[in-house]
């Protein structure tokens, strides 16, 4: 099984059951991100890095389980793509920026969050990130 397939599986295993607020399955907007991303032509770590980017911030799964499970490279990705509670938006998107496969992944996903977001200090936030 390939990276992107293991990331692709656990995706979909750890967002079983979440909802989007417009009521669609989560897995969509990782799907989103994903094809996006592949559209774009970015490579394997960028997709498998996507379908697993809001793993650890979304669901019961902690880094030292993604260093166990994935690729060093790839896990760290998936942690700077991490909004961990207190840290000010800005700080995150400071540090993300430092992991060019992290900066990918989230560039994607601010663009799919910008398509069916209508609260304006969202809109606002995103796109100045």
């Amino acid at each position: 099984m390939t990276d992107i397939e293991f990331a692709k599986e656990n995706a979909h295993r750890a967002h079983d059951g979440q909802t989007r607020r417009n009521g669609e399955p989560y897995t969509n907007h990782v799907a989103r991100v994903v094809l996006q991303l592949e559209m774009n032509g970015a490579d394997d770590e960028v997709i498998a890095a996507a379908w697993l980017h809001d793993v650890i911030e979304d669901c019961n799964i902690t880094y030292d389980t993604f260093l166990d499970l994935f690729p060093k490279e790839l896990a760290i990705a998936v942690y700077r793509l991490t909004r961990f509670p207190g840290v000010p938006y800005e700080n995150y998107i400071n540090e993300l920026k430092k992991n060019p496969i992290a900066t990918q992944v989230k560039l994607a996903d601010l663009t799919d969050n910008l398509r069916d977001n209508d609260n304006h200090s969202h809109i606002e936030r995103y796109t100045k990130a």
